[in-house]
């Protein structure tokens, strides 16, 4: 289980560093709202993994979130996108939240052009 908990933290500082403009929700054009559509109460995490501690209070069925954005991380019921949830400031797999527009990634990397290097030898 060491492993599993090393892993949630190096994902952890990977997001942080990969985000840190839209982790408050800031940088982001529209509010995309969702709905929390598991039929028990879905645990908020402090990174898009179940390794992680769940955050305390968790959302009830039925409740309205809003989505600053997504990542591609742990495979959920055949999901693996995690939606990153504003108020709560926390994570919850998208598996069980429907979302009411598309959600933009919270990161996406600079297009750039592969450079080759010469080889020796």
């Amino acid at each position: 289980m060491l492993a599993a908990g090393a892993s949630a933290a190096a994902l952890a500082l990977s997001l942080a560093a990969a985000f840190p403009a839209t982790a408050g929700g800031g940088g982001l054009q529209d509010t995309v709202r969702g709905q929390v559509v598991s039929a028990s109460p879905l645990s908020i995490r402090t990174v898009p993994s179940t390794d992680s501690q769940p955050q305390g209070a968790s959302l009830r069925p039925g409740a309205s979130v809003i989505i600053d954005c997504k990542v591609r991380a742990q495979v959920i019921g055949g999901n693996q996108i995690w939606y990153r949830l504003r108020l709560q400031k926390g994570w919850a797999t998208a598996r069980y939240i429907r979302n009411s527009a598309p959600v933009p990634f919270c990161w996406t990397p600079p297009a750039t052009t592969p450079r080759l290097v010469p080889s020796i030898g």
